[in-house]
């Protein structure tokens, strides 16, 4: 079987970069433009530094880790709405058996 991961180029910052990864072409240029969109806007028109860089990064970073949080916080809360309308299936299904104990019976 063929290995999916392939080279891409990118640049950021005016810096030519390299990546060997599983992601397409496109995504990993598009996430390389949100990164150099960040960072022109961290700049304000000034070369951008090795430090600015690294704040982009931490901003990122935070952005994921805020989003992985409400992915969670939705996936519990769907988890308990699921429960309850499985409870809920139970107790009219327990009750529809007790209107009519002999159906089914011969």
């Amino acid at each position: 079987m063929a290995d999916p991961k392939h080279t891409v180029a990118f640049s950021i910052a005016g810096k030519a970069y390299r990546v060997v990864t599983t992601a397409s072409s496109e995504e990993i240029v598009a996430l390389s433009g949100i990164v150099e969109e960040r960072l022109r806007g961290l700049a304000g028109g000034r070369p951008p530094t090795l430090e600015m860089a690294v704040l982009v990064a931490m901003s990122l970073a935070h952005d994921a880790e805020q989003h992985r949080q409400r992915v969670d916080r939705v996936e519990r809360d769907a988890k308990r709405v699921m429960l309850r309308v499985l409870e809920r299936v139970d107790v009219a299904l327990a009750a529809e058996e007790d209107d009519d104990p002999g159906e089914g019976e011969e």
